[in-house]
């Protein structure tokens, strides 16, 4: 069950930095940023309340993609 949380963590990394990277080229750095703090911030309190692995492997899947994307934007 570890390694299957470690992947998801690293498949969000990877898809956080293509995708993020698209949308600060596109709409811009300043942007993004605000919605994609937001996002990480409520992640980050869900993800202490989660009840199901499931539901565990799809906050550390947005944890992870808003963490790239914040790195992305160079903002971290």
């Amino acid at each position: 069950m570890v390694g299957l949380a470690q992947t998801v963590y690293f498949f969000g990394q990877m898809f956080g930095i293509i995708i993020f990277g698209i949308l600060s080229d596109t709409f811009g750095r300043k942007r993004m940023f605000v919605p994609l703090t937001c996002v990480m911030g409520s992640s980050w309190i869900m993800g202490a309340f989660v009840g199901t692995y499931e539901q565990y492997l799809i906050i550390r899947f947005v944890m992870a993609l808003t963490k790239m994307g914040k790195y992305r934007l160079g903002l971290q």
